[in-house]
């Protein structure tokens, strides 16, 4: 018979306990594979015991071959543990511009929106480990992210006013993986595999297939190095955005979504003035824009009155705009804005 590993078990009761209260039902996103996998079993302990109902969460992005599948052996791990199951179908633009990993990604987490609203869980577990946590610091950096993207993944994360935790980013694979086999043994129950792990068509299965075979070689240390780097990161975002909210706090005209544009220019630093603006995007819901947008809106605001004070400015972001009329900046946010 299977017992939980404490070394897997401890960090996700203490993310329910560290809560300002304990919730009466979560949930855990199952894929199928090992780590979500394991992450359902560590669960139905510790919802046990804490007397927490459990559901289980599937999306089926129905882009393999083996979808229905993957459905199926999620299913029966289910079950296994004798834990509600529900899966849900999406659609990925396969040929959206922001390629094929954040298109299911942003469809992925549209669906368990879905579901958390429709089954009343505000509260939603992802398995993400240490290792997925160093390979995002490496494609950030290599992206070019700035300090709150270097933060990578967020041990909470808060969307549409759910919770997304994620209890494992300090616990290594290996353990996860050397579980996962004392399961399989004992149950019979065995993880799929995704055949794009091991497609390097994508940036993070070369850096997981390519690169950092090389770095365990001559760096081993390197995840644990690249996880207190992301730890380090978060903790000045924070800093940042606490001052930006200072900031902001003495520009904004009724709510949120606009600003006094006279107000913004009295701030006598050009960092500090970038800083609010990626604030007031980061409060409105909006994706952090490229440094380029920024330094463009800034220049755009600088010299908006010099032709007249009537003068008007209107710029498109994605399906927005942000738009400058007699000293109000404010966002027109798209009527399709969900």
């Amino acid at each position: 018979m299977y017992v939980v590993s404490k070394h897997l078990y401890d960090p996700l009761k203490y993310s329910l306990l560290n809560l300002d209260t304990i919730p009466k039902r979560i949930a855990v996103g199952l894929s199928g594979g090992m780590d979500s996998a394991m992450l359902s079993i560590t669960a139905s302990k510790v919802a046990s015991d804490l007397k927490i109902s459990l559901f289980l969460f599937h999306i089926n992005h129905c882009l393999q071959n083996d979808s229905n599948y993957w459905s199926e052996r999620a299913h029966d791990l289910a079950n296994l543990l004798k834990t509600p199951f529900h899966e849900k179908k999406i659609y990925v633009d396969r040929k959206s511009k922001y390629g094929l990993e954040a298109s299911a990604r942003n469809s992925r987490y549209k669906a368990f929106d879905d579901l958390l609203g429709f089954y009343e869980i505000e509260h939603l577990f992802l398995a993400h480990h240490k290792d997925d946590q160093a390979e995002t610091v490496i494609l950030r950096l290599l992206r070019g992210s700035g300090i709150k993207g270097m933060g990578a993944m967020r041990n909470i994360s808060i969307k549409n006013g759910k919770s997304y935790i994620r209890p494992w980013l300090n616990i290594p694979k290996e353990i996860i993986s050397s579980e996962m086999n004392l399961f399989s043994n004992s149950t019979s129950w065995y993880p799929v595999n995704d055949p794009t792990n091991a497609d390097n068509s994508t940036a993070r299965s070369i850096v997981r297939n390519c690169l950092a075979p090389q770095l365990d070689k001559y760096w081993p240390k390197w995840r644990d190095s690249l996880y207190r780097h992301a730890s380090q990161m978060s903790i000045a975002s924070d800093m940042l955005e606490n001052f930006a909210k200072l900031d902001f706090d003495k520009l904004k005209i009724n709510n949120d979504s606009s600003f006094s544009l006279s107000r913004w220019r009295s701030i006598d630093s050009i960092y500090r003035k970038i800083q609010v603006l990626r604030y007031w995007f980061l409060i409105n819901n909006l994706s952090m824009p490229s440094e380029s947008f920024v330094n463009n809106l800034c220049r755009q605001l600088a010299n908006l009155h010099s032709l007249g004070y009537d003068r008007f400015m209107q710029v498109k972001y994605g399906e927005h705009a942000i738009l400058c009329h007699k000293g109000l900046v404010w966002i027109e946010f798209s009527k399709f804005n969900n």
